[in-house]
């Protein structure tokens, strides 16, 4: 814990010992900034011709005055402080985010480079194997008599005859079998008979 100060300044033309925590150079700037107060209002007539309770008094209010509006004005600036520490809190957040998407990116990214040059190299291959069996020489085994000696095969063409279905009518079905029923009733026979005549015999 550190020690109290003790320094000697001069407020209004007479010395006062001032102790604090706070440095010499602190206090001095307090002894300096009453002395500016007292100076300011000394050239006020209205302050001159106020007695010694009252002058001390409007320079208390003053001070005061000045405290409560350097305190606003420290207030607002912490707000914003506050508000710019959140900011750059969300921001941070924001560039993480983004740094680990540009990683997955530049990740898939690779990956896709990967595969590309794996399809470039089988496109290679294809294309060189297709050079390949184009320029290839076709070997020819048949010789001029070999071709001579094969001969055209004949091809012998069948004739097909296509029974075309009638369909009959009914009276056609009726006539039909009426036909038929009577082919199979037996025939009668005609016995051929004479008549005997009686004559008379003559004597």
């Amino acid at each position: 814990m550190s020690s109290k100060n003790a320094v000697d300044v001069i407020i209004d033309g007479k010395i006062f010992t001032l102790s604090g925590f706070e440095s010499d150079a602190y206090l001095q700037k307090i002894a300096s900034y009453l002395n500016t107060k007292i100076t300011e209002y000394k050239k006020d007539d209205v302050y001159r011709r106020q007695n010694r309770d009252f002058q001390h008094a409007l320079l208390e209010i003053n001070i005061a005055d000045d405290y409560f509006k350097a305190k606003k004005q420290a207030d607002m600036l912490e707000n914003d402080v506050e508000e710019k520490d959140k900011q750059i809190y969300d921001l941070r957040h924001e560039l993480i985010a983004l740094q680990v998407k540009l990683d997955t990116l530049t990740k898939e990214n690779a990956d896709y480079n990967k595969r590309v040059v794996e399809y470039q190299k089988r496109l290679i291959k294809i294309e060189t194997m297709m050079e390949n069996s184009v320029s290839a020489p076709v070997s020819v085994e048949t010789t001029v008599e070999d071709a001579v000696e094969e001969k055209p095969k004949k091809t012998r063409v069948r004739k097909t005859t296509v029974k075309k279905e009638t369909v009959e009518t009914p009276l056609e079905i009726m006539a039909k079998e009426a036909s038929v029923d009577e082919e199979e009733k037996p025939k009668k026979r005609t016995r051929r008979t004479t008549k005997k005549t009686d004559t008379p015999v003559e004597e």
